[in-house]
């Protein structure tokens, strides 16, 4: 079997816990041929073995990772439960309850607009699961959220810390010291004293994400967010490569 770098099998393992328990938009549950999809575009954007000449992981790779390595080791989780405003999990902090006041209030005006394109949406947004509450508390000392693009930036971040979380402990693991988002997370704040770093990074590696603050405009900023309100299983960050 083809050896790829174990972060990048980790991510395709991350893709497949998001995705497993996921219905399509047809009702239909994802199938491992879709999720083996799901996999090949993070690993082309990823360049997943690369330096090691390898192709991206085929079906019969992938589906032998989920017999062999995932399935029989993962955890059955119980449901994020959703937080409403003024629930007990909402919490009595005054930062607390302003921080996710104010998210909430960006997500509902986000969730209106886009339910225009989604009449199957409920009317109104149902609330935060608890994770996320706790993720976008923790990192609000990074944000200042008198500014929309902060909102935008800090549910992207708090959705995705959130679920790297809960796809740790189906696995018994510990968050890591540094991963994906803490390093995303840096980028942020390092984003006005090194306003050169993404291009940096693509110098150096030939390939870099672009990040939600880097998109081209709001509506690309809001589709990213919408989407993670949604329950989407996972949004892929776009990646530029030298040409």
């Amino acid at each position: 079997m083809n050896e790829y770098d174990p972060e990048d099998k980790k991510q395709a393992r991350g893709i497949w816990f998001r995705y497993k328990d996921k219905k399509k938009k047809d009702g239909k549950p994802y199938t491992v041929r879709d999720i083996w999809k799901e996999i090949v575009k993070a690993a082309e954007k990823g360049r997943w073995g690369s330096n090691k000449g390898l192709r991206n992981p085929n079906e019969n790779t992938v589906r032998a990772w989920i017999k062999e390595d995932w399935a029989p080791t993962v955890n059955e989780l119980p449901e994020d439960e959703i937080v409403l405003p003024w629930s007990d999990d909402w919490g009595t902090d005054p930062a607390r309850i302003r921080t996710l006041s104010v998210l909430f209030d960006l997500a509902s005006h986000i969730w209106v607009r886009e339910k225009d394109n989604d009449q199957e949406m409920e009317s109104e947004f149902p609330g935060f699961p608890k994770d996320v509450c706790d993720w976008a508390w923790n990192l609000s000392g990074f944000f200042d959220l008198t500014a929309r693009l902060d909102g935008f930036v800090l549910l992207d971040f708090a959705y995705g810390f959130a679920g790297e979380g809960r796809h740790r402990r189906a696995f018994d693991e510990p968050m890591p010291v540094r991963d994906e988002n803490y390093d995303k997370l840096m980028r942020w704040n390092k984003r006005h004293q090194d306003p050169d770093l993404t291009q940096r990074i693509l110098d150096e590696e030939g390939v870099v994400s672009i990040l939600i603050w880097e998109q081209a405009n709001e509506d690309d900023m809001e589709w990213i967010v919408a989407s993670k309100l949604k329950g989407g299983p996972l949004v892929m960050s776009a990646k530029r490569e030298t040409e």
